[in-house]
C-alpha cells in the first residue's frame, strides 16, 4: 500500500475525515504506474482506498475500497512538463475519490469513476 501523502497520516484527531486531516497528496504512485506501463508495459492498477473511523474510542475502522485506475495509454506520448501538469491535475482527482471513500457519508452511487480527459 502506497499512500498517496508519501506517508500514513496518524490516527485523526475525530471520527470525520475532513481535508485538512489529510496531507497533500504527492506524485509517486502515479509515477510508479506510470513507469510500470512505459518501461514494461505493465498496467499497474491504482485503487482508491479510504479509511472510515466509526468510532475513535472503540477503534472501529472500515476500509473501502474504490474502482481501480488504468492510466490511459495517451499519456505515453506527453512531453515532460506536459506529464507533470498531467500529474497534477490527476493527483487531486485520485485524492477526491479517497477523501469521498473515506466521508461519513458514503454509496457506491455517490462516487463516480474517474475517466480522463
Amino acid at each position: 500500500m502506497i499512500f498517496p501523502e508519501a506517508e500514513a497520516k496518524r490516527a485523526p484527531t475525530y471520527a470525520r475525515p475532513n481535508d485538512e486531516e489529510f496531507l497533500e497528496p504527492q506524485e509517486g504512485f502515479l509515477m510508479l504506474a506510470y513507469l510500470a506501463k512505459r518501461k514494461f508495459g505493465i498496467n499497474v492498477p491504482i485503487i482508491p482506498v479510504g479509511f472510515h473511523y466509526h468510532s475513535f474510542k472503540e477503534k472501529v475502522v472500515e476500509v473501502r475500497f474504490g474502482q481501480p485506475i488504468i492510466l490511459p495509454d495517451s499519456i505515453q506520448s506527453l512531453s515532460k512538463k506536459e506529464l507533470s501538469h498531467w500529474f497534477s491535475i490527476y493527483k487531486h482527482k485520485i485524492f477526491e475519490i479517497i477523501i469521498q471513500l473515506s466521508a461519513k457519508r458514503f454509496g457506491d452511487d455517490e462516487i463516480k469513476p474517474l475517466e480522463f480527459e
